[in-house]
């Protein structure tokens, strides 16, 4: 079953620690680099390390699911748009978030 974006959405708004998924989610759009990224996640976003490994492994489940079809770096090609899309929304002032 391939995720859409609206399927995406409310996975992550109906999250019990949505603003700190979606922090995770800024800070990987903004990253440069991806080896980076953890450290970065681990200095901005005040959360204990095993809460921190939960939310990653549900976005990476997240990301598993949203083009199962298709490899690994297309799904996360599309995760990766879909997290970029629903900032975009999020700035926008989305009445929902």
């Amino acid at each position: 079953m391939e995720l859409d974006y609206d399927q995406f959405k409310s996975l992550i708004l109906d999250h019990p620690d949505r603003n700190k998924l979606i922090r995770i989610l800024t800070l990987i759009d903004n990253s440069a680099s991806p080896a980076t990224t953890g450290p970065i996640i681990r200095k901005q976003v005040r959360i204990a390390p095993a809460s921190l490994e939960r939310m990653l492994y549900f976005l990476t489940g997240i990301g598993a699911v949203v083009a199962q079809p298709v490899g690994r770096a297309q799904a996360y090609a599309l995760t990766a748009n879909y997290s970029g899309h629903l900032l975009d929304d999020l700035k926008g002032g989305d009445e929902n978030a």
